[in-house]
């Protein structure tokens, strides 16, 4: 099972449009991005698509991708889906496409005149196969919109891979021993909890830290979530401009895992 992190930053993407903080200047002068969410997941000869970055198209030029073979969408917000547009024209055949009926009625509601989905609902919890892989959707807490990590699992190798997907530190306890023991986790950590922040972002920084505005984790709050997980692996992603230093467990954009 091969993973590829296609995008690891924030809902704005680094650099923000138009700002003059530090890490948004420096990245612009490197040439660096941290494009908005989506993971491939290869196995088999097939590739399944995990939410459509509205950068779905720059990943899939950068990364030399000219098509995918399914795609599982996580939650309803903009930057898990809107890259669909990119597909148009890219997807000739009908997409089996993933997903809790919720949220795939709230994206199909908006990209009805996509010809390509092919439409499955799946519950959470209730393990499908794509790939040759099984893959489940657990509930997190991302409100205010109903949102799923995934856990995928190869039954021949054993080997397990967890992504939190958009959420606060704590969530559903099944989901959370679902994703327990993985050999990757890919976890969401939004901002540090510690910065020259003005109001905006300090007052939505939980009192113990491990939280900002209750849907998403600060590094602190994932690498809180790392020690009790234990993973064998993990990369942090979701990642905004507020990050100025590079720790080691930041992911980027293109990293790549092979999971035996």
């Amino acid at each position: 099972m091969k993973i590829t992190l296609l995008g690891t930053g924030d809902s704005a993407g680094v650099p923000h449009i138009g700002c003059d903080c530090e890490t948004c200047q420096r990245y612009l002068e490197e040439g660096k991005h941290r494009t908005r969410f989506s993971i491939l997941v290869e196995n088999d000869g097939e590739r399944v698509l995990i939410d459509a970055s509205p950068d779905l198209r720059f990943q899939f030029l950068r990364e030399g991708i000219d098509s995918v073979d399914y795609l599982i969408l996580t939650h309803a917000h903009y930057d898990h889906y809107a890259g669909l547009g990119s597909l148009y024209r890219v997807i000739w055949d009908p997409l089996p496409t993933y997903g809790v009926p919720n949220v795939l009625d709230s994206v199909f509601d908006e990209y009805s005149y996509l010809p390509f989905p092919r439409r499955f609902d799946v519950e959470p919890f209730e393990p499908f196969e794509v790939a040759g892989l099984e893959f489940k959707l657990v509930p997190v807490h991302h409100p205010p919109v109903e949102t799923y990590g995934v856990v995928i699992r190869d039954n021949e190798t054993g080997a397990k891979v967890a992504v939190t997907g958009d959420t606060s530190r704590y969530f559903d306890e099944r989901s959370f021993e679902e994703m327990r023991g993985a050999d990757l986790l890919v976890a969401d950590a939004f901002v540090p909890a510690e910065g020259d922040y003005n109001r905006f972002v300090a007052d939505r920084i939980s009192d113990d830290g491990l939280e900002f505005a209750d849907k998403h984790m600060t590094y602190e709050g994932a690498i809180d979530l790392v020690e009790a997980l234990e993973p064998d692996e993990f990369a942090l992603v979701h990642l905004s401009h507020y990050f100025t230093e590079e720790h080691e467990e930041l992911a980027d954009d293109g990293d790549v895992y092979v999971i035996e």
